[in-house]
């Protein structure tokens, strides 16, 4: 099973969390050190609940970027609107969603992979 990790910057570094797997965050100041944290959150998360004999829940969170670009950001009187937004596929910026974006695998628990990517920077 692969669960989506979200790592997002912080104003003093960074933050991680697995929406599957409510409550297990991490914090550190670098990613490397958020990414060491989570894999540590999550063991210990899943060995809790096979302790408690909870079930361990499927992942189902889809992580995706989505590209998104405004038709207009000024009106016909020079102020600042914004029209509504229209999804663009990805192939239409990139070559593959690889080029993009590729899950990095952090470490294994049992039969789980651990995987997280790290999101920043804009599209145009």
């Amino acid at each position: 099973m692969n669960y989506a990790v979200i790592i997002e910057p912080t104003g003093t570094g960074y933050s991680a969390y697995v929406p599957d797997l409510p409550g297990c965050v991490s914090t550190g100041l670098t990613v490397a050190e958020v990414e060491s944290g989570i894999v540590e959150a999550i063991t210990l998360h899943l060995q809790g609940m096979r302790t408690d004999g909870d079930p361990i829940p499927e992942p189902k969170t889809v992580a995706e970027m989505i590209a998104v670009e405004a038709a207009s950001v000024c009106g016909p009187e020079g102020e600042t609107v914004m029209e509504p937004l229209r999804k663009i596929a990805l192939s239409e910026k990139f070559a593959s969603f690889n080029d993009c974006w590729s899950p990095k695998t952090l470490t294994t628990v049992g039969d789980y992979a651990v995987k997280a990517v790290k999101i920043e920077g804009t599209f145009v």
